[in-house]
């Protein structure tokens, strides 16, 4: 009986130090995680301290209290935009005398109080624009190339933009049909020049053939919208399918987003369908006049 007891009692110890180690491992990574997330945290904000003073160190070395740009008009028959550069000098004599290059071109800017500007006409895809501001006053010539007025893309503050989400809820081979159905969301972003989308419509393409070409967006006006699909499709035996949308903005230009590319299974395993975030604008004439790929 004595022994019963003593069996039981180390079994019970046992127990409670299999659940204390358990307890124990558990607190250990929960405070490695919170330890992980604050080193984490702390990292961020030292960087972020770091951009700042940059930031602040790159202010007061510069010649200038303020750079600038705006977009203004779009010409519709070269697709340019007038834009205007904006700068004010920390100093200022009655001989200062302002121009800013873009490449081999140089443009004087007019002064205003004190504040010098100058319209110039950018291609609306022109990329990598890297203005310089020449600042001349008497004998001494300063240049500056202000990060304030640097433009990536200019597209991307003129044109509208399709932000598209598919969500593949069934899509499926057979020997000589494709069907897709689910559900896709569309939302627009415009900017202040305007120029908006008009129809949105939704292609289904194998191979060289257009299987489905029609129009999904609103009757009425849209900012977002969202698509029930539901396509079953003739296929070559051998093709895969490639769904895409597509719409017109006020300018006339073609703004086209693949957002699947599906391939036949091999060897009876079905593939992944390839998600894109492709965009190509052509021009009134069908040129290509822009790709982006995210991939």
């Amino acid at each position: 009986m004595l022994k019963e007891r003593i069996y039981i009692l180390i079994v019970f110890l046992c127990v409670v130090q299999v659940f204390s180690t358990f307890t124990l491992q558990k607190k250990i990574k929960t405070m490695e995680k919170a330890l992980s997330d604050k080193v984490i945290t702390t990292e961020d904000e030292i960087s972020e301290i770091y951009d700042n003073i940059e930031i602040l160190l790159n202010e007061q070395n510069s010649l200038f209290e303020n750079c600038e740009y705006k977009f203004g008009d779009v010409n519709t028959n070269n697709l340019t935009v007038d834009t205007k550069f904006i700068v004010s000098p920390k100093e200022i004599t009655q001989d200062t005398k302002l121009e800013l290059q873009i490449d081999d071109k140089v443009y004087n800017m007019e002064r205003q109080g004190t504040d010098f500007s100058v319209n110039i006409p950018l291609n609306i895809f022109g990329k990598n624009i890297e203005p310089k501001i020449i600042v001349s006053m008497g004998e001494k010539v300063f240049i500056e190339k202000p990060e304030n007025i640097l433009i990536e893309k200019v597209n991307e503050g003129i044109l509208p933009v399709l932000n598209i989400s598919s969500f593949d809820e069934k899509s499926k081979f057979t020997k000589d049909t494709f069907t897709r159905e689910g559900r896709i969301s569309v939302d627009k972003k415009v900017f202040p020049s305007e120029i908006d989308f008009t129809d949105v419509y939704l292609k289904i393409e194998s191979g060289d053939n257009v299987l489905v070409d029609k129009k999904i967006s609103p009757e009425n006006e849209w900012d977002s919208f969202t698509y029930e699909i539901n396509e079953t499709v003739s296929v070559g035996e051998n093709d895969g399918c490639k769904i895409s949308l597509y719409s017109y903005d006020t300018l006339g230009l073609l703004h086209s987003y693949e957002i699947e590319n599906h391939e036949r299974p091999v060897d009876g395993r079905s593939k992944e369908p390839t998600l894109r975030g492709n965009e190509k604008i052509y021009n009134k004439s069908g040129k290509l006049v822009y790709s982006y790929s995210e991939i």
